[in-house]
């Protein structure tokens, strides 16, 4: 066998077997059934197997740009990123809140802002993040790196006090850039397969993940929580004085917080689960 075929051969084995998330691609690329019908994977197009492995590792790849990007930019905004994968992200089960994806959004587009505004000419390049009596004047490497604008992640692109010198704006916030798009990707995967609209985590291990549906759908119980929630949230917490507030807001914190941990400890589940839905 030619080299071209074997490799041909081997890519699309490791695509498929290793990288593809197989009910995505027959719901969304084999709308034809050609490969559930006739599974031949020389029947697909290479190009449509390669974007289906990527699209069901988009989740990884942006996990991924975020720890290039610390170590590309080893600063403190670039490392609350990485932190929070380790902390939060794979750990949830069985993936992370679309709301996570939305803070994390809105933490590069805020850092991305700030690097834009540091970069304006009314900021000195010396004294740190000065308005008067800059002092335009050449800094030693080893002095640049150790200021607290590099700390943050906020100095300058180009000017006497940039480093690696007169890189540009562009070079300079790349790495977030990428990670923006990447964030943007994923998004779209996931209101392409309705996980970010329907799906979420609930802290009972048994109830992960649940489904959202319309209120009408619900079942009684599930209507009695919500109207029971609402009620607190209109009548009863307006009401409240400032230290029964904190007093729930602290104990609501403590319970998420004791919940996120209880669902990390190992633990046996039967293979048979209950049903907790009341409509079936």
């Amino acid at each position: 066998m030619p080299f071209m075929h074997k490799f041909n051969f081997y890519l699309r084995q490791l695509l498929w077997q290793n990288c593809t998330n197989k009910l995505i691609f027959y719901s969304l690329y084999d709308q034809s059934s050609i490969l559930m019908n006739n599974g031949n994977l020389y029947k697909v197009p290479i190009s449509t197997l390669i974007y289906a492995a990527v699209v069901s590792q988009t989740e990884n790849i942006v996990f991924a740009v975020m720890f290039i990007n610390f170590a590309m930019n080893a600063n403190l905004i670039s490392l609350v990123l990485p932190l929070s994968v380790c902390f939060y992200a794979i750990l949830e089960n069985p993936k992370p809140s679309y709301k996570y994806w939305k803070l994390v959004t809105n933490y590069m587009l805020l850092a991305i802002l700030l690097k834009f505004i540091v970069q304006l000419p009314f900021f000195c390049s010396s004294p740190v993040f000065g308005f008067w009596n800059c002092q335009e004047q050449d800094i030693e490497p080893e002095l640049l790196v150790r200021r607290i604008d590099f700390i943050i992640g906020l100095q300058k692109f180009s000017g006497p006090a940039s480093y690696p010198r007169d890189i540009g704006i562009f070079r300079g916030i790349m790495w977030d850039l990428l990670l923006l798009i990447m964030l943007v990707n994923l998004k779209s995967y996931l209101v392409m397969t309705g996980q970010w609209h329907f799906v979420r985590n609930d802290n009972n291990i048994h109830k992960t993940p649940k489904y959202k549906t319309r209120f009408d759908q619900k079942s009684e119980r599930e209507k009695q929580e919500l109207k029971a929630e609402a009620d607190f949230d209109n009548n009863q917490y307006p009401n409240m004085n400032i230290f029964q507030k904190f007093v729930h807001n602290l104990g609501t914190a403590a319970t998420d917080i004791s919940g996120f941990f209880f669902k990390l400890q190992p633990r046996y589940m039967p293979r048979v689960q209950t049903n907790w839905d009341m409509r079936t």
